[in-house]
Protein backbone atom coordinates (compact mmCIF):
# COMPACT_ATOMS: atom_id res chain seq x y z
CA UNK A 1 0.00 0.00 0.00
CA UNK A 2 1.18 3.10 -1.10
CA UNK A 3 1.10 5.90 1.67
CA UNK A 4 0.33 9.24 0.63
CA UNK A 5 2.62 12.06 -1.53
CA UNK A 6 2.46 14.79 0.63
CA UNK A 7 3.60 17.63 -1.29
CA UNK A 8 3.44 16.01 -4.47
CA UNK A 9 0.46 17.96 -5.98
CA UNK A 10 1.97 21.17 -4.67
CA UNK A 11 5.10 21.29 -6.39
CA UNK A 12 3.70 21.84 -9.88
CA UNK A 13 1.62 24.99 -8.72
CA UNK A 14 5.12 26.25 -6.85
CA UNK A 15 7.00 25.39 -9.89
CA UNK A 16 4.07 27.52 -12.31
CA UNK A 17 3.34 30.22 -9.62
CA UNK A 18 7.37 30.88 -10.07
CA UNK A 19 7.66 30.60 -13.90
CA UNK A 20 4.23 33.23 -13.76
CA UNK A 21 6.43 35.55 -11.53
CA UNK A 22 9.46 35.34 -13.57
CA UNK A 23 7.75 36.45 -16.61
CA UNK A 24 5.94 39.27 -15.05
CA UNK A 25 9.47 40.37 -13.87
CA UNK A 26 11.58 40.08 -17.72
CA UNK A 27 7.98 41.96 -18.86
CA UNK A 28 8.10 44.60 -16.88
CA UNK A 29 12.16 45.09 -17.13
CA UNK A 30 11.82 44.82 -20.95
CA UNK A 31 9.14 47.13 -20.91
CA UNK A 32 11.25 49.83 -18.64
CA UNK A 33 14.41 48.72 -21.18
CA UNK A 34 11.45 49.76 -23.65
CA UNK A 35 10.23 53.43 -21.98
CA UNK A 36 14.14 54.17 -20.58
CA UNK A 37 15.12 53.69 -24.92
CA UNK A 38 12.20 56.01 -25.76
CA UNK A 39 13.19 58.56 -23.39
CA UNK A 40 17.23 58.76 -24.46
CA UNK A 41 15.73 58.92 -28.53
CA UNK A 42 13.48 62.06 -26.96
CA UNK A 43 16.66 63.73 -25.68
CA UNK A 44 18.24 63.16 -29.24
CA UNK A 45 15.54 65.19 -30.48
CA UNK A 46 16.85 68.88 -31.85
CA UNK A 47 13.73 71.11 -30.40
CA UNK A 48 14.55 69.54 -27.49
CA UNK A 49 18.02 70.76 -26.94
CA UNK A 50 17.22 73.90 -28.17
CA UNK A 51 14.78 74.32 -25.50
CA UNK A 52 17.21 73.20 -23.22
CA UNK A 53 19.50 75.90 -24.26
CA UNK A 54 16.61 78.49 -23.88
CA UNK A 55 17.21 77.68 -20.12
CA UNK A 56 21.09 79.73 -20.29
CA UNK A 57 19.55 82.35 -21.74
CA UNK A 58 16.70 82.31 -18.65
CA UNK A 59 19.23 82.44 -16.34
CA UNK A 60 21.16 85.00 -18.24
CA UNK A 61 18.62 87.28 -17.63
CA UNK A 62 17.91 86.61 -14.36
CA UNK A 63 21.61 87.33 -13.41
CA UNK A 64 21.64 90.29 -15.54
CA UNK A 65 18.77 91.75 -13.50
CA UNK A 66 20.57 90.71 -10.18
CA UNK A 67 23.33 92.83 -11.21
CA UNK A 68 20.78 95.46 -12.18
CA UNK A 69 19.22 95.44 -8.71
CA UNK A 70 23.05 95.44 -7.26
CA UNK A 71 24.09 98.18 -9.11
CA UNK A 72 21.29 100.28 -7.66
CA UNK A 73 22.20 99.50 -4.19
CA UNK A 74 25.56 100.37 -5.04
CA UNK A 75 23.72 104.10 -5.76
CA UNK A 76 21.79 104.29 -2.50
CA UNK A 77 18.62 103.42 -4.12
CA UNK A 78 16.13 100.63 -2.71
CA UNK A 79 16.34 97.20 -4.32
CA UNK A 80 15.66 93.55 -3.27
CA UNK A 81 18.85 92.15 -4.57
CA UNK A 82 18.28 88.47 -4.97
CA UNK A 83 16.04 86.06 -7.20
CA UNK A 84 13.11 87.16 -6.12
CA UNK A 85 13.80 90.86 -6.61
CA UNK A 86 14.97 90.35 -9.77
CA UNK A 87 11.73 87.95 -10.89
CA UNK A 88 10.03 91.27 -9.62
CA UNK A 89 11.87 93.18 -11.94
CA UNK A 90 10.77 90.84 -14.84
CA UNK A 91 7.48 90.71 -13.94
CA UNK A 92 7.05 94.98 -14.23
CA UNK A 93 8.69 94.65 -17.51
CA UNK A 94 6.24 94.66 -20.65
CA UNK A 95 5.47 91.21 -21.85
CA UNK A 96 6.78 89.96 -18.16
CA UNK A 97 4.41 87.62 -17.93
CA UNK A 98 5.22 86.03 -21.39
CA UNK A 99 8.89 86.27 -20.41
CA UNK A 100 8.21 84.67 -16.99
CA UNK A 101 6.74 81.43 -18.17
CA UNK A 102 9.12 81.41 -21.23
CA UNK A 103 12.00 81.60 -18.55
CA UNK A 104 9.98 78.47 -16.32
CA UNK A 105 9.56 76.42 -19.75
CA UNK A 106 13.12 76.95 -20.57
CA UNK A 107 14.59 76.10 -17.28
CA UNK A 108 12.50 73.43 -16.92
CA UNK A 109 13.97 71.71 -19.92
CA UNK A 110 17.47 72.56 -19.14
CA UNK A 111 16.67 70.92 -15.47
CA UNK A 112 15.19 67.79 -17.81
CA UNK A 113 18.27 67.81 -19.83
CA UNK A 114 21.08 67.40 -16.80
CA UNK A 115 18.75 65.07 -15.21
CA UNK A 116 18.31 62.63 -18.32
CA UNK A 117 22.31 63.23 -19.06
CA UNK A 118 22.73 62.05 -15.92
CA UNK A 119 21.10 58.40 -16.66
CA UNK A 120 21.71 58.52 -20.31
CA UNK A 121 24.86 60.07 -21.23
CA UNK A 122 28.28 58.16 -21.87
CA UNK A 123 29.16 57.51 -18.42
CA UNK A 124 25.77 58.02 -16.58
CA UNK A 125 24.05 55.39 -14.48
CA UNK A 126 22.58 53.32 -17.42
CA UNK A 127 26.58 53.11 -18.21
CA UNK A 128 26.94 51.82 -15.03
CA UNK A 129 24.52 49.36 -14.30
CA UNK A 130 25.34 47.63 -17.70
CA UNK A 131 29.03 47.27 -16.47
CA UNK A 132 29.92 48.97 -19.62
CA UNK A 133 34.01 48.53 -19.42
CA UNK A 134 35.55 52.13 -18.66
CA UNK A 135 38.63 53.46 -17.33
CA UNK A 136 37.22 55.99 -15.04
CA UNK A 137 37.19 54.82 -11.39
CA UNK A 138 36.13 55.65 -8.21
CA UNK A 139 34.49 59.10 -7.71
CA UNK A 140 35.85 60.22 -11.52
CA UNK A 141 33.04 57.69 -12.63
CA UNK A 142 30.18 59.21 -10.12
CA UNK A 143 31.51 62.91 -10.81
CA UNK A 144 29.62 63.76 -13.96
CA UNK A 145 26.45 62.03 -12.76
CA UNK A 146 26.72 63.68 -9.44
CA UNK A 147 27.23 67.19 -11.46
CA UNK A 148 24.11 66.75 -14.16
CA UNK A 149 21.95 65.38 -11.00
CA UNK A 150 23.09 68.81 -8.91
CA UNK A 151 22.09 71.07 -11.83
CA UNK A 152 19.24 69.31 -12.82
CA UNK A 153 17.60 69.93 -9.46
CA UNK A 154 19.28 73.28 -9.48
CA UNK A 155 17.03 74.30 -12.57
CA UNK A 156 14.26 72.61 -11.58
CA UNK A 157 14.48 74.78 -8.51
CA UNK A 158 15.04 78.20 -10.92
CA UNK A 159 11.86 76.99 -13.11
CA UNK A 160 9.57 76.83 -10.06
CA UNK A 161 10.51 80.57 -9.00
CA UNK A 162 9.35 81.25 -12.55
CA UNK A 163 5.94 79.76 -12.52
CA UNK A 164 5.25 81.45 -8.84
CA UNK A 165 6.17 84.74 -9.91
CA UNK A 166 4.11 83.74 -13.83
CA UNK A 167 1.30 82.81 -11.93
CA UNK A 168 0.88 86.06 -9.64
CA UNK A 169 2.67 84.49 -6.01
CA UNK A 170 5.92 86.97 -4.90
CA UNK A 171 7.37 84.80 -1.95
CA UNK A 172 9.80 86.89 0.20
CA UNK A 173 13.51 85.21 -0.47
CA UNK A 174 15.26 87.12 2.28
CA UNK A 175 11.98 86.93 4.88
CA UNK A 176 12.12 82.86 4.14
CA UNK A 177 15.57 82.28 4.79
CA UNK A 178 15.40 84.37 7.98
CA UNK A 179 12.39 81.95 8.95
CA UNK A 180 14.22 78.93 7.86
CA UNK A 181 17.18 80.09 9.74
CA UNK A 182 15.40 81.08 13.10
CA UNK A 183 13.48 77.53 12.59
CA UNK A 184 16.35 75.81 12.22
CA UNK A 185 18.20 76.72 15.02
CA UNK A 186 15.59 75.90 17.93
CA UNK A 187 16.28 72.22 16.59
CA UNK A 188 18.97 69.96 18.32
CA UNK A 189 22.17 70.13 15.68
CA UNK A 190 20.45 72.83 14.22
CA UNK A 191 23.14 75.21 14.65
CA UNK A 192 25.77 73.06 13.12
CA UNK A 193 23.30 72.22 10.08
CA UNK A 194 23.39 76.52 9.78
CA UNK A 195 27.46 76.72 10.44
CA UNK A 196 27.83 73.62 7.49
CA UNK A 197 25.14 75.28 4.82
CA UNK A 198 27.21 78.51 5.12
CA UNK A 199 30.44 76.73 5.10
CA UNK A 200 29.13 74.88 1.77
CA UNK A 201 27.98 77.96 0.01
CA UNK A 202 31.10 79.80 0.91
CA UNK A 203 33.09 76.85 -0.67
CA UNK A 204 30.65 77.46 -3.78
CA UNK A 205 31.69 80.96 -4.09
CA UNK A 206 35.01 79.98 -4.21
CA UNK A 207 35.12 76.80 -6.28
CA UNK A 208 33.30 79.61 -8.81
CA UNK A 209 36.03 82.18 -8.45
CA UNK A 210 38.44 79.29 -9.16
CA UNK A 211 36.81 78.26 -12.53
CA UNK A 212 36.80 82.24 -13.01
CA UNK A 213 40.26 82.78 -12.72
CA UNK A 214 41.74 79.71 -14.16
CA UNK A 215 39.11 79.83 -17.25
CA UNK A 216 38.44 76.39 -16.10
CA UNK A 217 34.27 77.22 -17.58
CA UNK A 218 36.08 76.93 -20.97
CA UNK A 219 35.94 72.79 -20.83
CA UNK A 220 32.14 72.96 -21.04
CA UNK A 221 32.34 75.24 -24.24
CA UNK A 222 32.99 74.83 -28.30
CA UNK A 223 34.56 77.95 -28.23
CA UNK A 224 33.64 80.34 -31.39
CA UNK A 225 36.64 80.38 -33.84
CA UNK A 226 36.12 84.19 -34.60
CA UNK A 227 38.75 86.00 -32.52
CA UNK A 228 36.56 88.82 -31.18
CA UNK A 229 33.42 86.27 -30.37
CA UNK A 230 35.89 83.86 -28.57
CA UNK A 231 37.65 86.98 -26.52
CA UNK A 232 34.14 87.89 -25.64
CA UNK A 233 33.45 84.49 -24.21
CA UNK A 234 36.27 84.48 -22.30
CA UNK A 235 36.03 87.98 -20.82
CA UNK A 236 32.35 87.63 -19.71
CA UNK A 237 32.89 83.96 -18.67
CA UNK A 238 35.87 85.09 -16.60
CA UNK A 239 34.64 88.44 -14.96
CA UNK A 240 31.48 86.87 -14.34
CA UNK A 241 32.33 83.70 -13.01
CA UNK A 242 34.38 85.75 -10.05
CA UNK A 243 31.20 87.98 -9.33
CA UNK A 244 29.17 85.00 -8.95
CA UNK A 245 31.63 83.60 -6.60
CA UNK A 246 32.15 87.52 -4.72
CA UNK A 247 28.60 87.34 -4.06
CA UNK A 248 28.52 83.28 -3.16
CA UNK A 249 31.61 84.11 -0.28
CA UNK A 250 29.61 86.96 0.99
CA UNK A 251 26.19 84.72 1.16
CA UNK A 252 28.12 81.55 3.05
CA UNK A 253 29.86 84.25 5.20
CA UNK A 254 26.34 85.97 5.94
CA UNK A 255 25.07 82.79 7.16
CA UNK A 256 27.62 81.76 9.69
CA UNK A 257 28.54 84.61 11.02
CA UNK A 258 24.24 85.26 11.75
CA UNK A 259 24.55 81.80 13.29
CA UNK A 260 27.61 82.21 15.55
CA UNK A 261 25.49 85.48 16.74
CA UNK A 262 22.84 83.22 17.00
CA UNK A 263 20.20 86.30 15.02
CA UNK A 264 18.40 84.89 12.52
CA UNK A 265 17.00 88.21 11.20
CA UNK A 266 20.84 88.82 9.74
CA UNK A 267 20.03 85.75 7.69
CA UNK A 268 18.11 87.36 5.59
CA UNK A 269 19.94 85.72 2.17
CA UNK A 270 21.69 87.44 -0.73
CA UNK A 271 19.89 90.71 -0.53
CA UNK A 272 21.20 91.02 3.58
CA UNK A 273 24.80 90.00 2.05
CA UNK A 274 24.65 92.39 -0.51
CA UNK A 275 23.46 95.10 1.60
CA UNK A 276 25.32 94.42 4.23
CA UNK A 277 28.33 95.10 2.37
CA UNK A 278 27.02 98.18 1.46
CA UNK A 279 26.94 99.34 4.94
CA UNK A 280 31.00 99.12 4.50
CA UNK A 281 32.93 102.46 3.70
CA UNK A 282 33.52 100.50 0.37
CA UNK A 283 31.15 98.90 -0.42
CA UNK A 284 28.77 100.78 -2.63
CA UNK A 285 32.06 100.33 -4.82
CA UNK A 286 32.53 97.30 -4.39
CA UNK A 287 28.39 96.40 -5.10
CA UNK A 288 28.90 98.37 -8.12
CA UNK A 289 31.99 95.99 -9.28
CA UNK A 290 29.40 93.00 -8.07
CA UNK A 291 26.64 94.60 -10.03
CA UNK A 292 28.60 94.61 -13.45
CA UNK A 293 30.03 91.16 -12.90
CA UNK A 294 26.57 89.89 -12.52
CA UNK A 295 25.54 91.53 -15.25
CA UNK A 296 28.63 89.89 -17.00
CA UNK A 297 27.87 86.79 -15.93
CA UNK A 298 24.16 86.99 -17.47
CA UNK A 299 25.60 87.87 -20.74
CA UNK A 300 28.42 84.89 -20.12
CA UNK A 301 25.21 82.74 -19.91
CA UNK A 302 23.49 84.29 -23.20
CA UNK A 303 26.51 83.24 -25.41
CA UNK A 304 26.61 79.96 -23.52
CA UNK A 305 23.69 79.10 -24.63
CA UNK A 306 24.93 78.95 -28.08
CA UNK A 307 28.99 77.94 -27.15
CA UNK A 308 28.04 75.10 -24.77
CA UNK A 309 29.14 71.59 -26.23
CA UNK A 310 25.78 69.73 -24.16
CA UNK A 311 27.22 66.13 -24.70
Amino acid sequence: MVGPQHGASGEPSKDSAKRTARKAMDAASEAGGKAADAVERSTDNPWFERGARAGYVANGILHGMLGVLAFQLALGEKASADQTGALEKISQQPFGAVLLWAGFAACLLLGLWHLVSAVFDKGGLRTLKRNKPTTKSGLKRWKPILKNLGLGVTFLAVSGLFVLFAAGSSPDSSENTSRFSAQLMSTPGGTFLLLLLGAVILAAGLFFAYRGILHKFEDELALPSGRTARRAVRILGMVGYIAKGVALGLLGLLFIVATLQHDPEESTGLDGALKSLGDHPYGPPLLAVIGVGLLCYGGYLVLRSRYDRMD
